[in-house]
């Protein structure tokens, strides 16, 4: 009899508790963040991330090629084409070299926690695809990213560290945008920085001017936030419900108790 009535009340609480959590749907890849920049300095062509050098020693790799990868996708009623291009910014290039008078380096050029930069143009006209170039839009993609991950998987590596871009803002927590053109020349660099939270975009980096604001996505973060909200009141709910169980366990056992005397 009290195993049936606890296995029912363990039930009830779980039904409650599926009936509290939010409607809720999560698709979009941490492991990489939009770049945008304006009000940047004649001839920019692209903006690199850099980090303070004291904070990038742990994870230092050397100096290597900046990867760029243009995809473009054509999309008509009767076609589907699609191109991409690879590019290279050389190790030998400034911002490889790059260091600033605070100390901050090319965190895209001197780790491995940055696959590429990768953009993506999605047109649906012969006109525009053939134009395109890679000024488009573009978002730089860190180890964490689902593609890189998804190889690095293939390959049976279990040791791979994915790192997303919580990772990289909690690890390196300053960041600075530099305006490069078409051969890595440093154009300009960004002076201020200050994160916002969105619950509406995806992860962005952007530069305007001298500032950098990284826009964090915390849909996530907010989720688990009303979540908990909701499950105050159901806590409070099942604590009395035990509460109630228990005296009213008691007073069967009295009544028990009671007849027999």
């Amino acid at each position: 009899m009290k195993s049936r009535i606890i296995k029912r009340l363990l039930l009830a609480a779980v039904m409650m508790i599926m009936c509290s959590m939010p409607a809720f749907a999560w698709d979009m890849d941490m492991g990489y963040a939009d770049l945008t920049f304006s009000n940047a300095p004649a001839g920019t062509k692209y903006i690199d991330i850099l980090v303070p050098i004291f904070r990038a020693r742990s994870y230092f790799d050397g100096t290597h090629d900046i990867k760029l990868t243009f995809i473009k996708k054509l999309r008509t009623k009767d076609s589907y084409k699609e191109e991409t291009v690879e590019k290279t910014i050389g190790k030998d290039s400034e911002i490889a070299k790059y260091v600033d008078e605070d100390g901050f380096i090319s965190l895209t050029a001197h780790t491995d926690l940055v696959k590429g930069l990768v953009s993506y143009g999605n047109f649906r006209s012969e006109k525009t695809f053939d134009k395109a170039d890679d000024t488009y839009g573009y978002q730089i993609c860190f180890s964490g990213s689902d593609y890189y991950w998804q190889q690095q998987y293939d390959k049976g590596n279990d040791n791979y560290k994915r790192w997303d871009v919580d990772d990289i803002n909690n690890t390196f927590k300053e960041f600075k945008a530099a305006y490069i053109d078409e051969k890595g020349n440093v154009l300009g660099v960004t002076k201020e920085f200050e994160v916002k939270k969105n619950e509406n975009c995806q992860h962005t980096f952007i530069a305007d001017g001298d500032k950098l604001t990284l826009v964090i996505n915390n849909h996530l973060e907010k989720f688990w936030w009303e979540l908990i909200r909701k499950l105050i009141p159901f806590a409070i709910s099942f604590i009395g419900l035990i509460v109630i169980f228990i005296l009213f366990i008691k007073w069967i056992i009295q009544g028990v108790r009671a007849s027999k005397e």
